[in-house]
């Protein structure tokens, strides 16, 4: 079947978001066991300053995540990938869309206020940092195996790139501003989100190099009977 792993990836992490927003919904006084998490993690990490998950948690939906897409999208241009960057685009806009519409349908509140160590509003699941930074980063994993030939570099980037995604959904539990079925959410959400976007860059890739092949075709067809 084409297209299977892609395929079999979307449909395992569908079910984790169905499963975990049925969790949300329908579970009496989960966020009250969740809370506990969440205490849990800043009383640990108590002498931590606040800069640092304020810092970390930015790169998730913030200035430095804002640069980071303009620089990627300069690059994209530099090397005239459009395909590619069209899909990058897409992926972020229609991310962005699907957990803000699934934020207003759900409406789950956030941690309470006297727990946050700063200010947010809007509602609590999925995690839009969660989201945004799988939908990004994870992007940038699949173009870092599709482009980049060195076996090491593509290793290095990729743990590093994972290890960024789980911080920045660590953050937000440490920040006390969403649950942790809501990072689980917007982690799975955008794990089925960057499946269907690879999917379509498959077909374009494809696409383009069966119009360049006939382009040759032609050319090689004209030479001969000129």
């Amino acid at each position: 079947m084409k297209y299977k792993k892609e395929l079999i990836i979307f449909s395992v992490f569908l079910l984790i978001f169905i499963l975990d927003t049925l969790c949300v919904c329908f579970i009496p006084n989960l966020s009250n066991y969740e809370l506990k998490i969440n205490l849990f993690i800043q009383n640990i990490l108590s002498n931590v300053p606040l800069s640092v998950p304020t810092f970390i948690t930015d790169f998730g939906h913030g200035v430095p995540m804002d640069y980071l897409v303009l620089a990627i999208i300069i690059l994209f241009l530099f090397f005239k990938n459009y395909k590619s960057l069209i899909v990058f685009f897409a992926a972020l806009q229609l991310s962005e869309w699907i957990y803000s519409s699934i934020k207003i349908v759900i409406e789950r509140p956030r941690p309470p206020v006297e727990y946050r160590l700063i200010e947010i509003g809007n509602y609590s699941f999925p995690s839009g940092h969660s989201t945004s930074s799988m939908v990004l980063y994870g992007l940038l994993i699949y173009f870092t195996w599709k482009y980049i030939k060195n076996q090491r570099a593509k290793i290095t980037m990729t743990a590093i790139l994972a290890i960024l995604i789980v911080t920045i959904g660590f953050t937000r539990l440490w920040l006390c501003v969403h649950f942790l079925t809501d990072v689980i959410g917007g982690f799975s959400l955008g794990i089925c989100i960057i499946s269907i976007l690879a999917v379509i860059d498959r077909q374009l890739t494809e696409k383009t190099q069966t119009i360049i092949r006939t382009q040759k075709f032609e050319e090689k067809e004209t030479i001969k009977n000129s």
